[in-house]
C-alpha cells in the first residue's frame, strides 16, 4: 500500500462537487472526519478491503488528537477570517487555507501509517463498492450516529464514487 495512492485518491474523490457537498454536509453536521470516510472508501474501492470496528477504532483515536488540536482549529481560524469579509485578508485566508490542507495531509498520514501497523491482511469476496460503503457505515457506528438523513448521506457517497 501506498500512502501516495490514497492521497491521490482523496483529492479526486473530494474534487467532484457533490461528493464534496455530501462530506462536508457530515463533517459540519455529524462531527465525521473527512479523512477517515475517504480512508474507509479508498479501502473497499482500490483495496478491495473490509476494514474491521478494531482497526478503524484504532486509525480514528491516532487520528483524532491532531484533529482535534491542530485541523480544527486552523479551519476555525480561517472560517472566523472569513466573517470579515474583508479584500486585505484574501491572501492570509489563502495561506491559512493552504496550511489546513497540508495539515489534512498530515493527518492521512498518521490514519494509513497506523492502520499499515495493525491491520489483517485478508481477501474478501463481496464487491469493492459494498466495502466502502460499509466501511463508512462502521464508521458513524463508531460515533454512536444512527441518523437517518446521515446513513442517506453515506450511500449517496458511495453510489457517487461508484460512478
Amino acid at each position: 500500500m501506498d500512502k501516495l495512492e490514497f492521497k491521490n485518491f482523496s483529492i479526486e474523490i473530494y474534487s467532484l462537487p457533490e461528493i464534496k457537498k455530501n462530506l462536508l454536509y457530515l463533517q459540519d453536521n455529524y462531527n465525521l472526519n473527512i479523512n477517515i470516510l475517504l480512508f474507509c472508501c479508498w479501502l473497499g474501492i482500490k483495496k478491495n478491503y473490509l476494514i474491521t470496528k478494531n482497526e478503524l477504532l484504532i486509525c480514528y483515536k491516532n487520528s483524532s488528537e491532531w484533529n482535534n488540536s491542530i485541523v480544527k482549529k486552523v479551519r476555525s481560524l480561517r472560517a472566523n477570517l472569513n466573517k470579515f469579509n474583508i479584500n486585505q485578508f484574501e491572501k492570509i485566508y489563502e495561506k491559512i487555507k493552504s496550511l489546513e490542507l497540508d495539515l489534512e495531509f498530515i493527518e492521512q498520514e498518521l490514519i494509513f501509517y497506523k492502520f499499515q501497523e495493525v491491520s489483517v491482511s485478508t481477501k474478501h469476496n463481496q464487491t469493492a463498492s459494498s466495502y466502502a460503503l460499509e466501511n463508512m457505515l462502521n464508521y458513524i457506528k463508531l460515533n454512536s450516529i444512527d441518523v437517518k438523513d446521515c446513513v442517506e448521506r453515506i450511500k449517496e457517497i458511495n453510489k457517487l464514487i461508484n460512478k
